[in-house]
This record gives structure tokens, C-alpha cells and sequence, in this order.
């Protein structure tokens, strides 16, 4: 399936329009419809991802996107400092930017599993045999 098409697809599922996402791309119709021929620019890829509700890298590999088991919570004050600067990285690389996010995601929430598994770990190594 190309990117066009997942977008497509998406769009038809969620009764939206070409038209609507490219007034909220800030793009005339005509650069949406290139897109079929052409091929959606991957500047774009991270803004259809928010604008569809959709997790960073699903334009390029739709449900099968490296942070697809990540679940979704608000961001922890560190996770948002690591976004912030993700932001630098420039627009024309996008494809490394949802990437390196996505790990960024991933090993924040292995980071949060250690802490929360930590405390019980210790409570059970303070027990007494019995």
C-alpha cells in the first residue's frame, strides 16, 4: 500500500476530504492531488499523522510503525523536553524525526516500566522466608 493510499483509505474511513487536509496543511487542493501521481512529500507526513489521530510514523508504515505497541499517555516532563528538541532536527527530515521520536517513546515507557516494577521488586525482597 503506498502512502497515498493509506491516507486515502484513512480519510474515506473517517468521511473526511482531500480538500479538508490541505486547508489544514495550508496547501491548495492542486498539492493534494499531485499526490496520487507524485507521491505525498514527506514534509507533510508528521502533520496528516496529527491531523489523523494517528501515531508518529504511521504515514510510511500505517499499523505496523515502530511505536505502535507504545501506549498512549501525556508525555512526562522529560519526554516532552526530548520532543522539544526532535523539533530542531529540520523539516527535511522527517522520515528520521518520527524514527528517532518513536525510540524516544519507546524507551521512555521501558524507563517508566522499570520504575514502577523496581519498588515492588525490593517490597518482595524484604520478606522473610517463610
Amino acid at each position: 500500500m503506498t502512502i497515498w493510499e493509506r491516507i486515502d483509505k484513512e480519510l474515506a474511513v473517517r468521511r473526511m476530504t482531500w480538500t479538508a487536509l490541505a486547508v489544514h496543511l495550508g496547501l491548495g487542493r492542486a498539492a493534494t492531488t499531485n499526490w496520487k501521481s507524485k507521491g505525498v512529500p514527506a514534509k507533510h507526513y508528521h502533520s496528516i499523522e496529527q491531523y489523523l489521530g494517528k501515531h508518529p510514523g504511521w504515514a510510511q508504515f500505517g499499523d505496523d510503525a515502530p511505536d505502535r505497541d507504545i501506549p498512549k499517555r501525556p508525555l512526562t516532563a522529560l519526554a516532552a523536553s526530548l520532543a522539544e528538541l526532535l523539533d530542531t532536527i529540520p523539516e527535511s527530515d522527517v522520515k528520521n524525526r518520527s524514527r528517532i521520536f518513536a525510540e524516544v517513546l519507546r524507551l521512555v515507557g521501558e524507563v517508566d516500566a522499570q520504575r514502577q516494577a523496581k519498588p515492588a521488586s525490593s517490597e518482595s525482597s524484604r520478606k522473610l522466608p517463610s
